[in-house]
C-alpha cells in the first residue's frame, strides 16, 4: 500500500495514475467498503482516457469491472470487461489474458445463459490457446458452466485440468481464487465434502498470501459446504469469519455467510435468528442475476414461513431458469412443490 501511495505522491503523471489505481484495488482487497471506491475508480477510468496509455486504461477499465461484479452490478461490469478487451487486444498478451479470465468469471457468473456463455467461453480458449494462465482458468470456467446443467464429471475433469496449470505455472494465488467455481461444482453436485476439501485449500492459501476480498467469500462458502454436512459448529465459526471480514457491501459474502449461519440457527432451535437471517437473504439475493441468488434462496426456503418461501422460490426457479442453471431450477420447483398450498 505504502509504495502505491508513493507512487501516487512522487510519480510521473502515468505512474502517479497507476499507482492510484492499484492503491484502489488493494484496498478492496483488505476487505474495505466497497461503493465508497466506485467514484475515486471512475474518476481514474476517466483521467486514463484523457492521458491516453493503454496499458493504464484496460487496468482501470479491469479493475472498475471487478468492483461493479463484486457489489452486484455484473451488466456493467461486463460492459467494461469488453471495453478492456478491446484496448488490450493492442497491448499485448499479458492484459488480453487478464481481461480473458474476468470475462469467463462474468460468463459464469453474471446473466448470459449457460448455452452462450458456453460458446462464448470456448472462442475465448481458442483466443487464450497460447497464454497459459488465461487457457486454465477458462478451462475453470467452462467446468463450472456445465456443472450448472448437471454435467459433473466433465465438469470436474475440466476443472481438475485447469486448477493443475495453473499450479504447474507457479500461479497459486491464482490457482486459490479460482478454487470457488471448482468447488461450486461440488455443491451443485452435492458432495460438500469435496466442496469443502478444495475451499480449505483455498482458504488456507488466500490467508498466507495476506489477500482478504476472496478469502472472505470463501469462509461464507465454507461455512455453507460445513452447514451442508451437519457440522454446525464449525460452520457457525466461518460464517462469522466472512462476517468479520467480508466488506458490508460484498453482496456474495453477505449472502453466503447468511446462509450458513442461517442452517446453523435452525439445527440449534433458533427458529426467530434463522427467519431472521433468512429474510435479509431474500432482501439480498431476490432479482441478483447470478447464479448464487436463486441458489441461495432455495437454501433460506425452509427457514421462511410458506408465503415468504413461495415468493422467494418463484424468484428463484425464474432466475435460475433464466441462466440454465437446471441444477438450482429442479432444487426450486421441488421446493416449491413440498410447500403447503398458499393461503386465500
Amino acid at each position: 500500500m505504502e509504495l502505491y501511495r508513493k507512487a501516487e505522491a512522487l510519480g510521473d503523471e502515468r505512474t502517479a495514475l497507476r499507482g492510484r489505481i492499484r492503491r484502489l484495488f488493494l484496498e478492496l482487497n483488505q476487505g474495505d467498503e466497497m461503493a465508497p471506491i466506485v467514484a475515486p475508480m471512475e474518476e481514474a477510468v476517466e483521467d486514463a482516457k484523457r492521458l491516453g496509455q493503454p496499458d493504464v486504461l484496460i487496468e482501470a477499465y479491469r479493475k472498475l469491472a471487478i468492483l461493479y461484479m463484486w457489489v452486484g452490478d455484473n451488466p456493467r461490469g461486463e460492459q467494461l470487461l469488453w471495453a478492456a478487451l478491446d484496448q488490450a487486444a493492442e497491448s499485448g498478451e499479458p492484459e488480453v489474458a487478464e481481461t480473458l479470465n474476468w470475462i469467463g468469471i462474468l460468463l459464469l457468473w453474471g446473466p448470459v445463459p449457460v448455452g452462450e456463455a458456453l460458446q462464448e467461453c470456448r472462442r475465448l480458449s481458442e483466443v487464450a490457446d497460447k497464454m497459459g494462465r488465461a487457457k486454465a482458468e477458462l478451462l475453470v470456467t467452462e467446468g463450472t458452466l456445465l456443472a450448472l446443467t448437471g454435467e459433473f464429471e466433465s465438469a470436474r475433469l475440466l476443472a481438475a485440468d485447469g486448477r493443475a496449470e495453473l499450479r504447474e505455472l507457479g500461479l497459486e494465488v491464482q490457482y486459490a481464487a479460482i478454487g470457488m467455481p471448482a468447488a461450486m461444482i461440488e455443491l451443485l453436485a452435492g458432495d460438500f465434502a469435496a466442496a469443502e476439501e478444495i475451499l480449505a485449500e483455498t482458504r488456507e492459501i488466500l490467508r498466507n498470501a495476506g489477500e482478504r476480498g476472496y478469502l472472505s467469500t470463501v469462509f461464507g462458502l465454507l461455512a455453507l459446504a460445513l452447514a451442508k454436512q451437519g457440522r454446525f459448529d464449525e460452520a457457525d465459526r466461518m460464517a462469522d469469519e466472512g462476517r468479520k471480514i467480508g466488506a458490508d457491501d460484498d453482496l456474495i459474502t453477505q449472502i453466503y455467510w447468511r446462509v450458513g449461519k442461517a442452517h446453523v440457527a435452525a439445527a440449534r432451535g433458533n427458529r426467530d435468528e434463522a427467519r431472521a437471517l433468512s429474510t435479509a437473504v431474500v432482501e439480498l439475493a431476490t432479482d441478483y442475476d447470478s447464479f448464487d441468488g436463486p441458489l441461495a434462496l432455495v437454501e433460506v426456503a425452509p427457514h421462511l414461513p410458506p408465503d415468504v418461501a413461495r415468493a422467494g422460490l418463484e424468484n428463484a426457479l425464474a432466475g435460475a431458469t433464466a441462466k440454465g442453471n437446471a441444477i438450482t431450477a429442479a432444487a426450486a420447483r421441488e421446493a416449491l412443490e413440498a410447500l403447503p398450498s398458499p393461503s386465500r
